[in-house]
């Protein structure tokens, strides 16, 4: 996990090739290849878990893909859990998400169309 220590909060921050399950309390999930365009036929799982028993903030910084290209967000995980958005398209202002359990699944979908510059989502517990 890439990542910094702060003196308070562990931070970590996450892309598709380099990733264990998220158990910071703290971090930020990009996109594959940010700050520029994410790759043709992206096909990414995350997860992140809280190791109390907090639930898990989603903020999105930035939001900017292909409108047939999808990030899903899970409650939970995506076989079993509740759906709790999905997003495509250039440009999106997303409202924060917050997870009803202790962990959150997220999945990213990209064609071999056109890509754009991703996501960048900051996560807290």
């Amino acid at each position: 996990i890439g990542g910094s220590k702060s003196q308070h909060r562990s931070t970590a921050s996450a892309r598709c090739d380099d990733l264990p399950d998220q158990l910071e309390p703290t971090g930020i999930l990009y996109s594959p290849g940010w700050p520029a365009t994410y790759p043709s036929h992206t096909d990414c799982y995350w997860r992140i878990n809280t190791t109390d028993e907090n639930h898990i903030r989603l903020s999105f910084a930035s939001f900017d893909t292909d409108s047939d290209d999808r990030l899903e967000i899970w409650d939970g995980n995506m076989w079993f859990g509740d759906l709790l958005g999905a997003y495509s398209g250039r440009h999106r202002v997303i409202p924060d998400i917050l997870s009803e359990g202790t962990w959150v699944s997220l999945t990213f979908f990209s064609d071999g169309i056109d890509e754009y510059d991703g996501f960048e989502i900051h996560w807290t517990s």
